[in-house]
């Protein structure tokens, strides 16, 4: 309790001491994974998987700080879906896997010029898996671009990111490999 009311006062210190802004954040996510099937643990069969890319939704809101007049620190709680539709050599048709995760990117956004604007981001992110029978946690880099555009008190902002898994994950059935996300979002900040 003693550490997030920690991090609550170092929010309100940094908002204050810093211009930021709330953003909601709304898209899509495409993505992949690759891995190997087995049975239970008596007798353990492995068929080759082919990850191809799957659908999801990504929702959310983040706060945006602005260290100086071209730079910003970004940090968002995103409800983000990954997974893989994996096919399996011997087993015909496709199998979805999809982890439900509620995502915590921290970013720093470089943008080319103050107002409308194109602007580059990177950072990591750190994930609680909400998925049950898969590892709890997920974290790996996030690069991306997208471009901003001040409406009267209003920011809008369209990105694209990506996401580059550094943790197998672990299902009932299978092992997921290194996940790999695109995000296209769409956002709004007040």
């Amino acid at each position: 309790m003693k550490k997030l009311f920690f991090l609550v006062m170092l929010l309100m210190v940094v908002v204050w001491a810093y211009p930021a802004d709330w953003k909601i954040l709304a898209g899509g996510s495409r993505f992949k994974s690759t891995g190997a099937i087995g049975g239970d643990e008596s007798e353990i069969t492995i068929y080759p998987l082919h990850g191809e890319f799957g659908s999801g939704l990504v929702l959310g809101a983040g706060l945006e700080v602005a260290l100086a007049p071209c730079l910003g620190l970004e940090v968002d709680a995103l409800y983000l879906q990954k997974g893989s539709n994996l096919q399996i050599e011997a087993i015909p048709g496709l199998t979805m896997v999809r982890l439900n995760e509620l995502s915590f990117p921290v970013l720093l956004k470089v943008y080319m010029r103050p107002g409308f604007t194109p602007f580059l981001l990177g950072g990591g992110e750190f994930a609680a898996v909400l998925t049950g029978g898969t590892k709890k946690v997920d974290y790996g880099p996030v690069g991306g671009l997208g471009f901003r555009l001040p409406l009267g008190k209003i920011r809008l902002s369209l990105e694209g990111r990506y996401y580059y898994g550094l943790q197998d994950m672990l299902t009932d059935t299978c092992v997921l490999r290194k996940m790999r996300v695109y995000t296209v979002m769409m956002g709004f900040s007040l």
